[in-house]
């Protein structure tokens, strides 16, 4: 009788124990899990990008000066399954803009235009102002039909890529409408058609 008393003694011991051990090794998977999930949610740390040149194509094709004025700012936006618009704009450091619109945009073909020093200064305070430059380099989901925009920005120091398809947060989009007002503004000369260079 005694044994068995012992023995019952004993095992709600090394079950007491062996519970306690369980909980401290599922407390610290927890504690593994928010320290990984907290560590891959900061944003990641942008980095320099070497300057991006004019293709000499287009150089030759549209007459230009130079191939050596390095790319400030662009904005793309691809297809969707529907009528999303299409196209890709290049601002450069001198102000030299490249607009290719493909579908479903009121400018179809490739159109040239010139943003003034003020106008580039207002991007760059801008893109600083809506924390671009903080943001992560992408917003995405499995699901395909949907448009993406890909916005760059290079101030000089940091060039930054952001690709936006799903979940962009609100000053991403605001910094995309931005720019497209500033296109919209701007008065273009037609070079050539869609497909034609």
């Amino acid at each position: 009788m005694i044994n068995g008393i012992i023995f019952a003694f004993l095992l709600v011991q090394v079950s007491c124990k062996t519970t306690k051990e369980q909980e401290s090794a599922v407390l610290s998977a927890k504690e593994d899990r928010v320290a990984n999930t907290s560590s891959s949610m900061k944003p990641p740390i942008a980095k320099p990008l070497p300057p991006m040149k004019l293709d000499k194509s287009a150089v030759d094709k549209l007459k230009l000066k130079s191939a050596d004025d390095s790319l400030f700012a662009s904005i793309k936006r691809t297809p969707c399954y529907g009528r999303c618009p299409i196209y890709e704009a290049k601002i450069y450091n001198s102000g030299f803009v490249i607009y290719e619109g493909k579908r479903f945009v009121d400018k179809e073909g490739i159109f040239i235009a010139r943003f003034s020093s003020d106008q580039l200064l207002e991007i760059s305070q801008r893109a600083i102002e809506l924390h671009f430059f903080k943001l992560n380099d992408e917003y995405d989901s499995p699901v395909t039909d949907f448009p993406t925009t890909y916005t760059l920005i290079n101030n000089g120091k940091i060039a930054k890529l952001v690709k936006n398809r799903v979940g962009g947060p609100d000053n991403l989009k605001e910094l995309e409408s931005f720019l497209d007002e500033m296109l919209n503004a701007v008065s273009w000369t037609k070079k050539s058609d869609v497909g034609s260079h």
